[in-house]
């Protein structure tokens, strides 16, 4: 008997996140897609680079070229990239998002 009780404890820890809602199994989706289209991938990388300009002080014109990369990248990941800014990144679901477009963004260039 204790020899299943490790088997199943492991089973039912990994239920939590294959349990993901539509909504986040769909951006992740998107943000995968990125990394098999060279063109799409420079994009992302030039986003990723103004998004860190913004973050340390917002400047209108940074916000207006990343729409417009966003608008390049299409309305799939714009729409993924929206619903990733509006959900807590202390959630686990938060936390997938972000590990995603942390791995995404780890292959650009430096």
């Amino acid at each position: 008997m204790r020899g299943l009780a490790v088997p199943i404890a492991l089973s039912l820890m990994s239920v939590p996140a294959s349990a993901a809602s539509p909504q986040i199994e769909a951006a992740l989706k998107v943000f995968e897609t990125v990394d098999s289209d060279a063109n799409r991938m420079k994009t992302f990388c030039e986003l990723m680079r103004i998004d860190e300009q913004n973050a340390q002080k917002v400047d209108p014109f940074l916000e207006a070229q990343m729409d417009k990369l966003l608008d390049e990248l299409g309305t799939d990941f714009k729409a993924a990239w929206d619903f990733a800014e509006t959900i807590d990144q202390a959630s686990e679901d938060g936390k997938v998002l972000n590990a995603a477009l942390d791995r995404l963004s780890d292959k650009c260039p430096r």
